[in-house]
């Protein structure tokens, strides 16, 4: 802040300058009334309106993106743990079914039962929950002391700040784990207790194939609280409930297949395959026999496999995008407000003080946005109040790029050669983001004023900014000749020694004190410590969430083995060679790890390509292999380590085992 007798002095203000004038107003009226009313006052001068409320937005839209991309593998993880419950709670009540079947039997009525084993499963739920929550808060304790003073606590300070941070996080998992027990714990539950104890009499007692309509009825009536509690503290509800859509599609395309491998196995095998091969036989009759296992294994396995890959490919995209940001070659310098008349004495000075230092210098004009497709701003985007006022408002930085040297990504459109013909719209290619909130695409018009002459052009590209490698952030390229007549102001870019730029510095503010200089190697190394820190806390939470799948799957595996088991040794008393039963075991493992890591990668790559496309704007096509690379080794050990226990078992003396059960 300097007086204007200073200002003068500095002779900044030339032609080609731009000054701007702020003004700060304070209403009661309704916001958009303000605003409406305002630009019905002044409808011709372009004022650049931003309020307060849309700042604050902005950032809490940003803050909200980090948070729920975090938040998904979290949910994910959830989920899958959900699946781990489930498949837990029904092995473990199917090893109660004959106590249950015994205490019915011996007078015990429905209630007492029912209220057992929901104590139960709500004691279970809450000592994972607090278990879980303590040692998560446990690792957030260490992460924020390691983190120092780069992580500030923002709050209420004393109990209420306590509080918040620590007591509420315990709560909420507290909540989910048991809400998440007696979610996936229901149906089983309900199926168990509807079992009949008249099979005590038979040898065996089975589960009921449905639950009891009250049963169904509170199912539903719990998941519906559980989603929408899940959604609730989402940041993004949107995000959420397009993931739990994935999921119910995700369940519907696996009964499909799932069907569809039932019949090819039996198709299969009745085709000659198999023949006079047991292992062969056995391995795909376990496959399509009416009370095999493939359902409830590939289910379970194939959504979370495929949740497994979505996330993966998701972390490898933003973990990608972040090793890329930084450029591998930085300008030293940034150069702003350079005048035509300045650019030699600039280029020779710079190279007096470092003769390997290279210059480069674009031209910029600042120009508004007048009409879109021959019509007024104003009548284009009346529709849109916020567009049309940050399109009146906002001025677009236009320039040539001969040779491209921003590394500009084509995402529409095709670059051009000739120059800009007399008399025609000039060919432009404009950024993405300007273009996509304006819905502007190849082969629209636009009308731009700069310095009160008309540039007329036309949409002939849209491309992306490369983050922090693009230097001077230009919203439209045009051809060459385009802007002769209104180029004013050159932006450049110095490369050379860190020590030299000081140098440099001190030069150009001594000899050419208007132009504006920034020196790149503080603030890249601050960005790149952050961005590390960030592909660091990224990769933390991706290897937590993929180690606890890997847990609950293997769980999940091994409690399809019991009744694999049971029959193995069976076969084994009627003859079966040990070796033969192992050669189906291992033949089938192998025919499941194939079928899951196909479905799964081609599954989760439609899920995860468009929102990386759509949402963090990343391309992701070409990293498919390493989600199949996730998915093949992911479900291989799961399905070995549920395998390895069985085959372990099997060396044991059959007829305790069968004595068992």
């Amino acid at each position: 802040m300097i007086s204007e007798q200073a200002v003068e002095a500095t002779e900044l203000i030339r032609p080609g300058s731009r000054v701007d004038y702020e003004y700060r107003v304070k209403t009661d009226q309704n916001l958009d009334t303000w605003l409406a009313d305002f630009e019905q006052a002044f409808p011709e001068p372009s004022w650049d309106t931003t309020t307060f409320a849309e700042r604050s937005q902005r950032i809490a839209e940003r803050l909200d993106q980090i948070a729920t991309a975090l938040i998904l593998i979290a949910f994910t993880t959830l989920f899958i743990g959900g699946l781990g419950v489930a498949n837990s709670i029904h092995a473990y009540l199917d090893e109660k079914l004959g106590t249950i079947a015994t205490l019915q039997t011996l007078g015990l009525r429905r209630k007492p039962l029912v209220a057992i084993y929901l104590l139960q499963i709500g004691l279970l739920g809450s000592l994972a929950g607090l278990i879980g929550g303590g040692i998560g808060l446990g690792f957030s304790a260490v992460a924020i002391s390691l983190a120092g003073d780069a992580y500030a606590l923002s709050g209420p300070e004393g109990a209420g700040g306590w509080l918040s941070l620590w007591f509420v996080p315990l709560l909420l998992s507290w909540l989910f784990a048991v809400l998440t027990a007696y979610v996936f714990a229901l149906p089983a539950l309900a199926r168990a207790l509807a079992a009949s104890p008249a099979g005590l009499f038979r040898g065996q007692v089975q589960a009921a194939r449905n639950e009891p309509r009250t049963w169904r009825i509170a199912s539903y009536v719990l998941l519906a609280i559980y989603i929408s509690a899940t959604l609730f503290w989402l940041p993004s509800p949107q995000l959420g409930f397009l993931f739990l859509l994935a999921v119910v599609v995700l369940w519907a395309l696996l009964e499909g297949i799932i069907k569809g491998l039932r019949r090819g196995a039996k198709a299969l095998e009745n085709s000659g395959f198999a023949d006079r091969k047991f292992a062969r036989r056995l391995a795909l009759a376990n496959l399509h026999r009416p009370d095999s296992p493939l359902r409830a294994t590939l289910l379970s396995l194939g959504t979370a496999l495929t949740l497994v890959v979505a996330c993966t490919l998701m972390v490898t995209t933003l973990l990608r995008a972040l090793e890329t940001t930084i450029p591998a070659e930085s300008p030293a310098l940034i150069l702003y407000e350079v005048f035509p008349d300045q650019m030699e004495p600039l280029t020779s000075g710079l190279e007096s003080l470092d003769p390997s230092s290279r210059t480069e210098l674009l031209p910029l004009v600042r120009a508004r946005m007048a009409a879109i497709n021959e019509e007024p701003i104003a009548d284009a985007l009346a529709d849109d109040p916020r567009a049309r006022r940050e399109a009146m408002g906002d001025e677009y930085k236009l320039t040539y790029l001969a040779g491209n040297p921003e590394g500009l990504e084509l995402v529409k459109g095709n670059w051009w050669s000739t120059p800009a013909p007399e008399g025609e719209p000039a060919y432009m290619a404009m950024e993405d983001r300007e273009a996509n909130a304006l819905g502007l695409t190849v082969g629209d018009r636009i009308e731009f004023t700069a310095q009160d002459q008309p540039i007329i052009v036309e949409i002939r590209a849209i491309y992306r900014q490369k983050g922090l490698q693009t230097r001077f952030w230009f919203e439209g390229v045009l051809q060459q000749g385009a802007l002769d007549g209104l180029i004013s102001l050159y932006v450049g870019a110095v490369y050379q020694s860190d020590t030299a730029a000081k140098e440099s510095q001190q030069w150009l503010a001594g000899n050419i004190p208007n132009v504006i200089t920034l020196r790149t190697a503080d603030w890249l190394e601050t960005a790149g410590d952050l961005l590390n820190k960030a592909a660091a806390g990224l990769a933390a939470v991706a290897s937590v969430s993929l180690l606890a799948s890997l847990l609950v799957l293997s769980s999940v595996v091994s409690v399809s083995r019991r009744r694999q088991l049971y029959e193995a040794n069976l076969l084994h008393c009627l003859g079966a060679r040990h070796q033969a039963i192992r050669n189906s075991m291992l033949l089938e493992t192998g025919l499941l790890t194939f079928l899951a890591t196909v479905f799964a990668t081609a599954l989760g790559s439609l899920i995860a390509l468009p929102v990386a496309d759509l949402a963090l704007k990343l391309p992701a096509g070409d990293l498919w292999w390493i989600g199949a690379l996730v998915a093949g080794v992911v479900s291989a050990l799961a399905l070995l380590g549920g395998l390895l226990p069985t085959l372990r078992a099997m060396r044991l003396n059959p007829a305790v085992l069968l004595r068992d059960g």
